[in-house]
């Protein structure tokens, strides 16, 4: 009676295939707990990009200033969600700037839209009373509460001024050069 040989890829194979569904698995859940740099941050069918507050006058937010929070907010969805509470431990409220006074805090985000806030957008959100000196390039957690998707925390970065990032970029760029010795001063 003839033996057929016995691969080894057969339990190599499958052990494997279970590392991949086992990371595949929780691949959904670091969106909702934790924001990946450069990455939208999800909850249900909102998206978050470019979350970020506008660069301060002086480069520092002092405390007790207002700042406008920047992003865009897309909803997946085929209906409307409802941005109805900003919230963070280094400001005390928010406003909305084409909100009617004394109205209940709510952006609409249209089903299947997208809504720019700030600079770029059709909404302005202040926040009022900073409890703390924030620098630029500086982050802080801001939760922003969603009436159908949830609740989800970004953290949120004072935006740099411009200057100040090519600086930067060029910095990165001479590192890059063979025979960089640092910058002139260094020590």
């Amino acid at each position: 009676m003839r033996r057929l040989p016995r691969s080894r890829a057969g339990p190599a194979a499958l052990l494997l295939a279970a590392l991949l569904l086992g990371s595949a698995c929780s691949a959904g859940q670091i969106a909702e707990t934790r924001q990946q740099a450069g990455s939208p941050i999800q909850v249900g069918d909102i998206s978050l990009h470019d979350v970020e507050f506008a660069t301060p006058r002086d480069r520092v937010y002092e405390v007790g200033e207002a700042a406008q929070l920047n992003l865009a907010i897309v909803n997946s969805g085929l209906e409307d969600d409802y941005l109805v509470d900003v919230s963070s431990p280094a400001f005390d409220a928010v406003a909305v700037d084409d909100a009617e006074p004394d109205s209940p805090f709510s952006i609409t985000i249209p089903g299947g839209g997208v809504r720019y806030t700030g600079t770029s957008g059709e909404a302005d959100i202040i926040a009022i009373g900073m409890s703390t000196d924030l620098r630029t390039t500086e982050s802080f957690p801001v939760t922003l509460t969603f009436s159908r998707a949830g609740e989800v925390t970004a953290e949120t970065y004072v935006s740099a001024p411009l200057r100040l990032t090519l600086d930067r970029l060029e910095r990165e760029r001479a590192a890059d050069q063979p025979g960089y010795q640092g910058d002139v001063g260094d020590v």
